[in-house]
């Protein structure tokens, strides 16, 4: 029972990882510190851990869930570190979108959070397809991140409308947007592909 409260400790501590994961992610990545948890742990319970050290059956039983812990945090680094390609969006910037209208380009804003499980779904499924980064290099993109609050959030929020994230704006050549095609909330790579192609459908051609 001792060692099995300890686990829990290490199962609050791997949870509360995972809630400021978003906040240490820009220093080193939140795959580290997850990936680091679970190894310490392994360690600590599988082998630092004098708990029941006398019982025949016990000490094997540790080792083996600390071997668990720790080839299961290896390997959740190196799935997490894989080099996937992805839309390659730049922090929203007013002046961009006045240029791109000028030059009758097409823009996406896209609002997102690291603590918004829709928004990661939306960046890990969709906006790593193919299709999607290949027609997306047709349009500026643009990144509002609401991570950390900032004080001009408040008007941008304000100015589209936004009420929830995740949330894609799209911009068509003319420096307006396309409101018909606004995704809110999550949206399949299938739907997002099929706005995408209109709003490129309906921009005129680039003169830049």
């Amino acid at each position: 029972m001792l060692w099995i409260r300890k686990l829990m400790g290490w199962v609050l501590l791997g949870m509360a990882a995972f809630m400021i994961g978003p906040l240490v992610s820009q220093f080193f990545g939140k795959q580290w510190l997850l990936a680091g948890v679970s190894v310490a742990a392994g360690v600590h319970l599988g082998w630092l851990d004098t708990t029941g050290k006398k019982l025949k059956i016990f000490p094997y039983f540790k080792k083996v869930m600390g071997i668990i812990l720790v080839v299961g945090g290896i390997i959740y680094l190196a799935l997490t570190s894989q080099n996937v390609g992805k839309i390659e969006w730049i922090p929203y910037n007013q002046t961009i979108l006045e240029k791109a209208a000028e030059e009758r380009k097409p823009a996406i804003i896209d609002f997102y959070a690291n603590w918004c499980g829709p928004c990661v779904a939306m960046e890990r499924e969709v906006f790593t397809d193919p299709k999607v980064i290949k027609l997306s290099r047709n349009a500026i993109t643009m990144r509002l991140d609401l991570t950390r609050s900032q004080p001009f959030h408040d008007d941008l929020m304000r100015k589209y409308q936004i009420r929830g994230i995740p949330t894609a704006v799209f911009i068509n050549g003319q420096g307006l947007e396309e409101k018909r095609l606004r995704a809110i909330g999550f949206v399949e790579k299938g739907e997002f592909l099929k706005r995408l192609e209109l709003l490129l459908d309906n921009s005129p051609p680039s003169q830049g």
